[in-house]
């Protein structure tokens, strides 16, 4: 059986949330930060989810993830595939001549500016720009909490959610303008631990 535990974007878990969080920026810091509210739940009543690893003990835990992939040595590449350096320099590069990997990863702050490239072995990667770290983001159980939140901090969400949307977890998430660049944000999403799906 499919773990029911999801993410909705409303308390009355009608409509599940997929895909990543999108936060839009302006070029001069002026969006602020940028808040999103989801609620973790379940629509099946009988039943509460508990962290796998040691079931009733062990804290259901949230974190942010990013879900650009991480520059892989001796690794083949196509053309549009996108990484982010193993250091966090708060940029990605898209591969515009595919190939393989060396097997070290390259000196990246030789190509800081947007459209810079570099070769890597057989790839060629440009830089396409600032996105956001999951340590830049925030997690809390209410607006009022985010404040006080640390950047990149687990999310605690104690050792048991019970099923039923009256019982749905919310939870609060806010994205630092700390790129301070135009566009769209689409790299981030929040995952649990894994959970144990278990009868009432």
């Amino acid at each position: 059986m499919a773990n029911s535990l999801k993410f909705y974007s409303d308390s009355g878990l009608t409509t599940e949330f997929t895909g990543n969080l999108i936060a839009s920026q302006n070029v001069d810091g002026s969006t602020g930060d940028v808040d999103f509210q989801l609620w973790l739940g379940s629509t099946n009543a009988s039943h509460k989810f508990e962290a796998s690893s040691n079931p009733g003990v062990d804290t259901i835990t949230l974190d942010i993830v990013n879900a650009t992939a991480v520059w892989a040595a001796s690794t083949a590449y196509s053309l549009t595939d996108e990484v982010r350096t193993s250091a966090q320099l708060g940029y990605y590069f898209e591969c515009t001549t595919a190939g393989t990997s060396a097997g070290v990863e390259p000196t990246w702050t030789n190509a800081p500016n947007v459209d810079d490239t570099i070769v890597d072995g057989g790839v060629t990667w440009t830089n396409r720009g600032p996105f956001h770290e999951a340590t830049e983001v925030k997690l809390a159980t209410s607006s009022g909490n985010l404040g006080a939140a640390v950047p990149g901090q687990s999310l605690g969400l104690g050792v048991e959610i019970l099923g039923g949307s009256v019982n749905a977890q919310e939870v609060w998430v806010r994205v630092n303008d700390a790129t301070e660049v135009i566009g769209t944000s689409t790299e981030l999403s929040v995952a649990t631990v894994e959970t144990d799906e278990v009868d009432v």
